[in-house]
């Protein structure tokens, strides 16, 4: 069953916007290999063709943002 998922409203996403920043550790193929599952998860979460999820680009006004990079962990600020 689709879209059943739920979670605390303090912790979700406005508007289901996720802002990143990738880091330029990794190399142009893999840039566009994780930009490409991003577009993937987008398109996997739709409900009627609306974006459930939407990645973009940190812009300055974001307060807060994932961190795409190489190594262990995960973490956003």
């Amino acid at each position: 069953m689709r879209g059943v998922a739920q979670s605390t409203a303090g912790t979700r996403w406005t508007n289901g916007i996720v802002p990143y920043v990738m880091s330029t550790a990794f190399t142009a193929q893999q840039q566009t290999l994780i930009t490409g599952a991003m577009r993937n998860i987008e398109r996997l979460t739709a409900i009627s063709g609306r974006k459930c999820v939407q990645f973009r680009p940190k812009i300055a006004t974001d307060r807060y943002s994932i961190l795409i990079k190489t190594g262990s962990g995960c973490s956003s600020h």
